[in-house]
């Protein structure tokens, strides 16, 4: 994320608590359907700004958001949408591997914060084993981490039980099926010191930087 897209990031923040309750309430959805449109962040957050100050000026006049957007807030969404360039091929590609480097890291500094416990409360050395189980479990969590948004981020203005009930299966389902995997594929593949995992998460993190702030660039 660019030095600019996080100032509008913070600037966008600081202007939604001026807000009524409601009005935030429906600005936090319309950013989380922003945030599953393939624009670039810098368009979401200046999208999102105007939106925000449309409501500001909209309740200063004793406006309702429904009023000032439409009562169909996914349709308004998608008509601003509409005149913003989409991401290409390739920028969707890099956009997905930057998130994925993220959860790779992330992953990556878990285990170590396990393997660390792991030493202090029964000794041993700081080389750790790899199992099939474990590479499961990373690829089922970071394939959920990605549907679970998508899911979200699909129709955010729909807040029916149902579709919380789906999404709740969902989540439960795929950390058992994670847990599961972790606990009965026991097969080691490869060992690891500590030292070389905690080098390779800061390695991917660095990879990560540098692809978030090159889409930011197109």
């Amino acid at each position: 994320m660019s030095k600019q897209v996080r100032r509008l990031l913070r600037e966008n923040n600081e202007m939604e608590k001026l807000l009524s309750e409601d009005g935030r309430s429906v600005m936090t959805d319309i950013a989380v359907y922003l945030r599953g449109a393939d624009i670039r962040d810098i368009d979401q957050e200046q999208i999102r700004r105007d939106i925000i100050q449309m409501l500001i000026d909209g309740e200063g006049r004793g406006v309702s958001p429904a009023e000032v957007v439409g009562e169909d807030y996914r349709v308004f969404c998608d008509n601003i949408l509409a005149e913003i360039p989409h991401l290409g091929m390739r920028q969707k590609m890099l956009a997905a591997a930057r998130d994925t480097l993220l959860g790779m890291t992330a992953l990556i500094v878990i285990w170590c914060c396990k393997c660390i416990l792991d030493y202090l409360t029964e000794g041993g050395t700081l080389v750790f084993p790899v199992t099939a189980g474990s590479l499961i479990a990373a690829v089922l969590i970071l394939a959920a981490a990605n549907i679970i948004i998508l899911y979200l981020t699909h129709d955010p203005f729909d807040h029916s039980r149902a579709r919380n009930v789906r999404c709740t299966v969902l989540i439960l389902l795929l950390a058992a099926l994670s847990i599961c995997s972790n606990i009965l594929v026991t097969v080691e593949l490869f060992r690891i010191h500590l030292g070389a995992a905690a080098a390779a998460a800061v390695i991917l993190y660095a990879i990560y930087r540098t692809a978030d702030r090159y889409t930011d660039t197109f």
